[in-house]
């Protein structure tokens, strides 16, 4: 039936009847229904379509034609009627949002803005933004990506969204670099100002499934989360670069599931102020509540491209701020990651006879011919390894699989453990003369492996972008995508990040840890270990096959010494770098990819003397 010919009146009785049963529907994206294209459908999007059927107005938005039938008519009102009143599955929901110390043990509530919480604290910087999340009624678990930035996309944005409403640190507009700008009132529009201020607080978060991956304590002194049901975790160390300002700060926050489906919104209130905690509280002001957010936004698929320039990574532009320290009351043996029981060594050093060559018309008949230097009946034990609680049972990691980690001796052939009970163990003589070879490959999130030994890679120019200075302590503002520590201190233990041009070696990591609250210098000692893992050219990045440091005789061709490997970590040991002598050395790996997951760990022992 057409309904050109009914009168005004009629009209409006109409469309005041169906807004009366159809309640309005927020969202950061366009949806059929949003005819006048301002990002939600509701009942003005019924005025809009009734103007365009009724008064012959025009529409911008494809949108007008709810029922995709090419033709606007009376049908078009009774699909937007539906569409209305269809449930929108909500993403993740929230188990808590709030403040932590340093150490992990949370902060209470100073009071309540209105309905929005307030946490208080005396200093700008050294504790921790906590959120927590489970699945909520799309049934599809929450996103663990913090960085997703492109600059001319807006849909490319993290899986953690949260805005602050005032400056934090410099307030620095350039996306994970420096301060982050604010975003006042709150506002996640498709824009992409909002992605880039999204990407740049987001890009400071880790995430952890399991319990005691957490970085949060509970009163026993034991890692695990604060909420009840929690699935996942996000914490950021607020560092001297992140810096509140004083007053307050209103922060915005919501996240995304696996299939793109936005969650509510939960806002909390910091107050930074000297002194200690106030007994009462008055709000200087009640924050304006967020309605609800209950949409789904594109995940977009990045395909990488697979042709690299073996280049260095440009030269850092900022020494940024260090990460606050703190002092853990627990400090249990454990990888603060998303671990895999079944994985607690590396795969066999020795690769197998039958490794096909980089060139297809090649028979793979020939076998490694390494050079054991001990003797195979000789076994050891280490203080370092991973052993998953007994009370938890992890998740598995979605991160990239070590595919082979092992050593090669100076001509680049490969060296053969000398015992392969529980953690592969390799003997050597002396401290240097030998190379370390880290291989991955994708996990479960099927995402290319990252290739950043020093920096953070950039999916848009296809390069690594560094987040340390070289020669600094206590500059680093993120890991590498190569993440590797070793139990003892390495060459003379410098602090000093990548100065091993200089003869400064590495600081050594016990117990084992890659999470800050553990380790507050834990960034600057991976990304000083993970540098000195250089291409053929030099520069700090991973190889691919063409590039390999693997020589096999008697052919003397270079390969990965696993088949199934896609990047390639290769690093000669020097007298800089010296492992210690007469000492057993844990050393722990972990990759990720190109999304930001990490991987499962892996570890090997090296054994210095007879």
């Amino acid at each position: 039936m057409d309904l050109r010919g009914h009168k005004p009146w009629r009209v409006g009785v109409l469309l005041a009847v169906v807004a009366a049963i159809a309640p309005p529907r927020s969202t950061g994206a366009q949806l059929r229904g949003d005819v006048n294209c301002n990002g939600s459908v509701a009942a003005d999007d019924l005025a809009a379509l009734a103007a365009v059927i009724f008064d012959d107005a025009s529409s911008d938005c494809a949108e007008a034609d709810v029922n995709v039938d090419r033709q606007i008519g009376s049908a078009d009102l009774t699909a937007l009627v539906d569409v209305l009143e269809t449930p929108v599955a909500t993403g993740p929901v929230f188990t808590y949002v709030g403040l932590a110390a340093a150490n992990g043990t949370p902060l209470g509530m100073l009071g309540y803005a209105g309905a929005v919480p307030v946490f208080f604290s005396n200093a700008a910087s050294g504790f921790q933004l906590v959120v927590e999340a489970r699945t909520g009624s799309s049934g599809f678990a929450p996103g663990l990506v913090t960085f997703r930035s492109a600059p001319r996309d807006p849909t490319q944005r993290p899986d953690i969204q949260m805005e602050s409403s005032r400056p934090l640190g410099d307030g620095s507009p350039s996306v994970c670099d420096g301060g982050v700008p604010a975003v006042n009132p709150p506002d996640f529009s498709m824009t992409q100002s909002v992605a880039d201020a999204l990407n740049d607080l987001g890009c400071h978060f880790v995430s952890a499934t399991a319990p005691d991956s957490a970085c949060t304590l509970d009163r026993f002194g034991n890692y695990d989360f604060i909420g009840s049901g929690t699935q996942v975790q996000f914490c950021l160390s607020v560092s001297a670069s992140l810096a509140f300002p004083l007053s307050d700060t209103l922060l915005t926050v919501q996240l995304r599931d696996t299939a793109g489906n936005i969650g509510p919104r939960q806002q909390m209130l910091v107050r930074i102020a000297p002194g200690p905690m106030p007994p009462t509280f008055t709000p200087t002001s009640t924050p304006t509540p967020v309605p609800p957010t209950a949409s789904r936004t594109p995940t977009p698929t990045w395909t990488p491209t697979r042709t690299r320039t073996q280049t260095p990574p440009p030269t850092p532009t900022r020494t940024p701020s260090a990460t606050p320290s703190g002092t853990p009351t627990a400090t249990p043996s454990r990888i603060p990651a998303t671990p895999t029981p079944s994985l607690t060594q590396a795969p066999s050093a020795t690769p197998t006879p039958t490794r096909p060559s980089p060139t297809p018309t090649r028979s793979p008949t020939r076998a490694p011919s390494p050079r054991p230097s001990a003797t195979p009946t000789w076994t050891t034990t280490s203080t370092s390894t991973l052993t998953p609680s007994p009370t938890v049972t992890p998740t598995a990691a979605l991160g990239p699989v070590v595919t082979f980690f092992g050593l090669t001796n100076q001509d680049d052939t490969l060296v053969s453990p000398s015992s392969t009970g529980g953690l592969p163990v390799f003997s050597r003589a002396m401290g240097s003369g030998f190379s370390i070879v880290v291989e991955g490959a994708p996990g479960l999130s099927r995402a290319p492996v990252g290739p950043c030994a020093f920096g953070v890679y950039n999916t848009v120019s296809d390069s690594c972008t560094p987040s340390c200075t070289i020669g600094c302590t206590g500059c680093c503002t993120g890991f590498p995508d190569l993440q590797i520590e070793a139990s003892n201190p390495l060459g003379n233990g410098s602090p000093a990040v990548c100065d091993g041009g200089t003869g400064g070696g590495v600081p050594g990591v016990d117990p084992v840890t890659f999470y800050p609250t553990t380790n507050p210098n834990i960034i600057n000692i991976v990304n000083d270990l993970a540098c000195r893992f250089l291409d053929g050219s030099g520069s700090p990045i991973g190889r691919p096959s063409t590039y390999a440091c693997v020589k096999y005789l008697p052919s003397e061709e270079y390969g990965y010494a696993n088949p199934q490997s896609t990047m390639e970590f290769c690093a000669p040991i020097t007298s800089v770098e010296q492992f210690p002598p007469g000492t057993d050395t844990t050393l722990t790996v972990r990759l990720r990819d190109v999304n930001g997951n990490v991987g499962a760990p892996a570890q090997i022992i090296i054994h210095i003397g007879p």
